[in-house]
């Protein structure tokens, strides 16, 4: 899934199991986990998936970022300020991922 949706995506546990199980050695990744929740996430790292696109939950966490420090950069054209609150923020959401599939992870 790309984007943010109204409602979230529905995986096929079963295929996904097939395909794990037809391609024993072969990592995984899920493209498109954008909306999916953390139980499902979770469970995906279970059945073999070794890597997930999150672009969009990134995106999110950079444009609220830019909305809300935009007003106080902008008089002085502070930009360097700017794209540093950015990157923290960007690596922040990016750690929150990685720590929520982290349990998965280790079973």
């Amino acid at each position: 899934m790309h984007g943010a949706d109204a409602a979230p995506p529905q995986l096929d546990w079963q295929r996904l199991e097939r395909i794990r199980d037809s391609v024993p050695d072969m990592p995984l990744s899920l493209h498109g986990a954008s909306g999916l929740s953390v139980e499902d996430l979770r469970q995906a790292v279970r059945l073999g998936i070794c890597k997930v696109n999150v672009n969009t939950e990134l995106r999110q966490r950079y444009l609220d970022e830019v909305t809300a420090r935009l007003p106080d950069v902008l008089p002085g054209l502070r930009l360097l300020d700017l794209q540093n609150a950015l990157v923290a923020v960007v690596a922040e959401a990016a750690g929150e991922i990685l720590d929520l599939l982290e349990p998965a992870r280790r079973r």
